[in-house]
């Protein structure tokens, strides 16, 4: 008897199911009101894809929201909600992330001082001013190019009015303040006698006075300094003084300026003292001059080898030329005369060209 085996084979199909899920990505998930974040959505690999993205506030604004990358921008404050929708087919996917905007900083920014003056003249220096901000975490100052070793203190040194910014920030937000700080005019002094003239190996007293607008007194409080650009010829030696004694070798230029009470110093006073090789007569071996004064008239004359000279000038201790005489002097025409009767009592310089070139000085006392 024979038996019969039946084999029965079943077959399974093993199918894999993917679930699909729905990832958004904030970039950055923190920003300041009125920034915008980017937001992406992924979803596998499907291709047909329709998305929609709201939130939770209406003043929040999408750049594209039909798109599977959007922009996201509001003015307002705190965390809120954006939600994605993606349609693959028949299916639907959501997914969420939440933004938080944060407030813009509000920036203090402060002076020690509205106003400042010029300190130093040689490097047009103002009187320090402090500046002070608050109100963030970090602060870049301009106009300055350095890092403060304070970061939120700046210390300014201005030579003319000069409006500062800060940008503070966080972590997040950012913030700005401007500030001005005025430099005041400097005032001006006079010194006298105004760019003088001396004969070499003597000397003459300068005197700064008459401080001009914005100047703070009393005198008596001030400080006064010369500047003497030999190495010493003037006296006193340190200059710290309202007039000073010069006697300087060659033409030379002497700074004056005066620091008042609110320790402001003035415009620089500049005073050029032209030095010339004063040639008494009686040193003249060659030509013999004589000068003299007519006791009666008080007229002074010059007499001498006359037609020698090419012309005859009178000069004040400034510099100034007070008489030109140019005439043809002709030999032994008698004494010329010097009439300084206008001018007021003082030293004078009495200066000769003769024909060969030569010039010769002298000096002469109305008394």
């Amino acid at each position: 008897m024979k038996k019969l085996f039946f084999i029965i084979v079943t077959w399974f199909y093993v199918g894999i199911l993917t679930a699909q899920t729905l990832f958004v990505v904030a970039n950055p998930s923190v920003v300041c009101s009125g920034f915008s974040s980017t937001l992406t959505t992924f979803l596998g690999s499907s291709t047909s894809i329709s998305y929609t993205w709201t939130a939770s506030s209406n003043l929040i604004q999408f750049s594209n929201p039909n798109s599977q990358t959007t922009t996201v921008s509001g003015n307002l404050q705190g965390p809120y909600t954006v939600t994605c929708t993606a349609v693959s087919g028949t299916t639907s996917y959501q997914a969420q992330t939440q933004l938080i905007f944060g407030q813009n900083l509000i920036i203090h920014l402060s002076a020690s001082q509205a106003t400042t003056c010029i300190q130093d003249n040689q490097y047009k220096l103002s009187k320090p001013v402090t500046l002070l901000a608050s109100g963030a975490s970090s602060y870049v100052w301009f106009p300055y190019l350095n890092t403060p070793t304070i970061p939120y203190q700046l210390i300014i040194r201005p030579s003319s009015t000069t409006c500062y910014t800060v940008l503070g920030s966080n972590s997040v937000c950012s913030g700005s303040a401007v500030i001005c700080v005025t430099v005041n005019p400097q005032f001006t002094i006079d010194v006298a006698p105004i760019n003088p003239t001396i004969c070499a190996d003597e000397q003459i007293s300068l005197v700064m006075r008459n401080p001009g607008p914005g100047y703070a007194g009393p005198l008596s409080a001030c400080i006064f300094r010369w500047i003497d650009p030999q190495p010493i010829s003037m006296s006193p030696a340190n200059g710290y003084s309202s007039s000073v004694n010069v006697f300087p070798m060659s033409n030379s230029t002497y700074t004056a300026e005066i620091v008042d009470a609110a320790g402001c110093v003035s415009m620089p006073q500049k005073v050029n003292v032209n030095v010339q090789k004063c040639l008494g007569l009686k040193d003249e071996s060659k030509d013999r001059f004589v000068f003299f004064q007519n006791s009666i008239s008080g007229e002074f004359y010059l007499n001498g080898p006359i037609s020698s000279l090419q012309s005859i000038d009178l000069i004040d201790l400034n510099g100034r030329l007070l008489l030109d005489i140019k005439e043809q002097f002709k030999k032994d025409d008698g004494p010329v005369p010097i009439n300084i009767q206008a001018f007021p009592t003082g030293m004078y310089l009495l200066k000769l060209s003769g024909q060969d070139g030569k010039i010769f000085y002298t000096k002469i006392s109305k008394q």
